[in-house]
C-alpha cells in the first residue's frame, strides 16, 4: 500500500507491524503480541514504514501484480527496518534473503533453506478476501502431515511420497479438503486422511501456524517473561484491501 493512500491514519505509533490473517487469524496474532496486525503483505506494505521498525511476515499476496517483491524487502533492510518471516510468504522471502538481513524462522523457512523446496506453489492457496477462510490447503501444510506421519511410523515413507507427488499434479483451484482426500485414497486410509487434512485446514496442527507462533512469541517476549514495549514506529490502519472473490496467497 503506497502512503498516498494511508491519509491521516498514518500517524499512529507502534514499533512492530505482523502481516498474518491465513496461517494464522488476526485475531490469534493480537492475543500473542500487543502491536499492530495487517492482513497478508502485498506490494508497498513495506516502502512506508520507517526506519527503526520491524516487520513479522507471515502471509502475503501472490497476485503478481500486487506481490510484495524482494527488492522492497531489500530496500526495507537497508533503511533499517527489522524484517522477519515464517509460515508461508514470510518463510519464503526469508529463506531468500537471509544474506541481506531478513531473519527466518520454523520448519517451513527451514525446509526452504535446505532446497526441498522452491518457488511458492507449496505454499499458495485460495482464499475469502473477505473472511479470509482458506479455501485450499497449501501443500506445504499436506507435506508436513505426512512426512511427521512416516517419521513416527504411522504412515509407510512411500506412501507418503507417492501421496504427496500425486498432490502436487492438482491444480491449486481444486485442492480442497474433498479433492485431496479423493485422489489420495489409493495411498492413504481416507477416515484418518480427512481428519489429519481438517485440522490443517482449521489451524490446530497447521505447520504454518506453529511456525507463525513461535515467530510471534519470540518477538514478543524477546526471551523475558514480558513482552517488548510497543513505541516509536509511524504503522498505518487500513481495512482489510481486498476486493471480492478468491485471492491467491501464500
Amino acid at each position: 500500500m503506497s502512503a498516498n493512500r494511508l491519509g491521516s491514519s498514518f500517524n499512529t505509533a507502534a514499533d512492530m507491524i505482523v502481516f498474518a490473517g491465513l496461517s494464522l487469524g488476526l485475531d490469534e496474532v493480537r492475543s500473542l503480541i500487543p502491536t499492530r496486525v495487517r492482513p497478508p503483505v502485498e506490494a508497498g506494505d513495506l516502502s512506508v514504514l520507517p526506519n527503526g521498525c520491524t516487520a513479522i511476515i507471515i502471509d502475503g499476496v501472490l497476485d503478481p501484480e500486487i506481490m510484495l517483491t524482494s527488492d522492497e524487502i531489500e530496500d526495507a533492510l537497508a533503511r533499517g527496518v527489522k524484517v522477519s518471516g515464517a509460515g508461508s510468504v514470510g518463510a519464503w522471502r526469508a529463506a531468500e534473503l537471509s544474506d541481506a538481513g531478513m531473519i527466518g524462522r520454523g520448519w517451513v523457512y527451514e525446509t526452504y533453506r535446505s532446497g526441498r523446496i522452491s518457488g511458492t506453489d507449496e505454499i499458495a492457496l485460495l482464499y475469502d478476501p473477505v473472511s479470509l477462510t482458506a479455501l485450499t490447503l497449501p501443500l506445504i501444510s499436506l507435506r508436513h502431515a505426512l512426512e511427521d506421519a512416516a517419521h513416527r511410523g504411522a504412515l509407510p515413507s512411500m506412501a507418503a511420497k507417492s501421496a504427496m507427488a500425486i498432490a502436487r499434479d492438482i491444480p491449486l483451484a481444486n485442492r480442497d479438503l474433498d479433492t485431496l482426500t479423493s485422489r489420495l485414497s489409493d495411498h492413504i486410509a481416507p477416515g484418518w486422511l480427512t481428519k489429519v487434512l481438517r485440522s490443517r485446514m482449521e489451524r490446530r496442527l497447521d505447520i504454518k501456524a506453529v511456525d507463525a507462533r513461535f515467530l510471534i512469541r519470540h518477538a514478543a517476549f524477546g526471551g523475558s517473561s514480558s513482552p517488548t514495549r510497543m513505541r516509536g514506529c509511524h504503522a498505518y490502519t487500513p481495512n482489510i484491501r481486498r476486493s471480492p472473490g478468491r485471492n491467491q496467497h501464500s
